[in-house]
């Protein structure tokens, strides 16, 4: 599982050389906090938001997706980084995100759209572990929603058909069965 998001997370930075990637990666995975710089720095280049800048937590916390009071070498909490997610994909999110576009209501919306799971207190740290599998889980998710529907359309037809082939027996089912209950009674009545 590991080495997969690895991969996946690989190929979804761009601008660096992959061996640096797959180090700075490792480093990560190895972390017990991510830092405010870690996490914009992954998080803006897997989302492919280049923000003009060359330093991604700077750009970030620039459009607003990081706290002003945010320190690059410092650990970043769930729900912002949640809101960063959220900013940086371009996710939309339900009402109370759209009225209040905070770390909490980023954190809830990430947790309904099955991104976080297991702890997931806003005010909580991140470790790397987890850090890596939430941005792969968003990369998934953002990446395959249109082979995803397909698929999901795909298999409601499938169950649909398998639905009225099912209803289609019972019927057959139900007209066999009626013609031998009308050949019992033929010897029982007698016709006037």
């Amino acid at each position: 599982m590991k080495k997969t998001v690895i991969v996946i997370l690989c190929a979804a930075v761009s601008g660096i050389g992959s061996a640096q990637t797959a180090e700075e990666l490792d480093g990560i995975l190895g972390s017990r906090e991510i830092t405010y710089a870690q996490a914009a720095r992954f998080v803006l280049a897997s989302a492919d938001a280049s923000l003009g800048g060359g330093d991604a937590f700077q750009a970030a916390r620039n459009e607003g997706w990081l706290p002003r009071r945010a320190e690059a070498d410092r650990p970043i909490r769930l729900g912002e980084l949640s809101l960063l997610i959220m900013k940086s994909f371009g996710l939309r999110g339900g009402i109370l995100y759209t009225l209040f576009p905070g770390p909490r209501y980023a954190n809830r919306e990430l947790i309904y759209l099955g991104l976080l799971r297991g702890r997931t207190d806003p005010g909580g740290s991140v470790d790397g572990g987890s850090f890596l599998q939430i941005l792969g889980r968003t990369l998934t998710f953002t990446g395959d929603d249109a082979a995803l529907a397909e698929e999901a359309a795909r298999r409601r037809l499938l169950e649909d058909l398998a639905e009225s082939q099912r209803e289609g027996t019972r019927k057959a089912q139900g007209i066999s069965s009626g013609t031998e209950d009308l050949r019992e009674y033929e010897g029982t009545f007698e016709l006037e």
